[in-house]
């Protein structure tokens, strides 16, 4: 797989690098982010613009062949709200906004240079993955 934005070959194995970075990024700021809650996280970086819940629930699920269950759309309701709690522990100037029926944008007025990348990456291999990935 090839990371449209940088040009970069990028692997499954690469995307959980790149989240293990993040995930040290925010224990560095004293808050344990789950790995899911950095998958999601990482769906929602970079884009400026608001995501599909469909994108997001494809990093949650990335791993699995059989895709998301029915009701997942209740397991990123439930990470969104705990990763609001955490940014704000974190001391970053993030928001997560909601877009009923649509998805939610992550509204960054501060980026550190580990998540902008690894955003990259992440974005470029949900793009690639999902069949209607080409319809937007």
């Amino acid at each position: 797989m090839e990371c449209p934005t940088c040009g970069q070959a990028i692997s499954h194995k690469d995307i959980d690098d790149k989240m293990s970075e993040v995930l040290a990024e925010f224990a560095s700021r004293g808050v344990k982010l789950r790995k899911s809650e950095a998958r999601v996280l990482l769906a929602l970086k970079g884009k400026n613009r608001p995501v599909p819940l469909w994108s997001i629930l494809d990093a949650l699920y990335i791993a699995k062949p059989e895709g998301p269950p029915d009701w997942a759309d209740n397991v990123v309701t439930i990470h969104v709200s705990r990763l609001r709690s955490k940014i704000a522990a974190a001391g970053l100037p993030w928001k997560i906004v909601n877009f009923p029926g649509f998805g939610y944008e992550l509204d960054e007025r501060q980026t550190s240079k580990t998540l902008k990348t690894t955003a990259c990456w992440l974005g470029a291999a949900l793009l690639v993955a999902h069949p209607l990935a080409k319809l937007f």
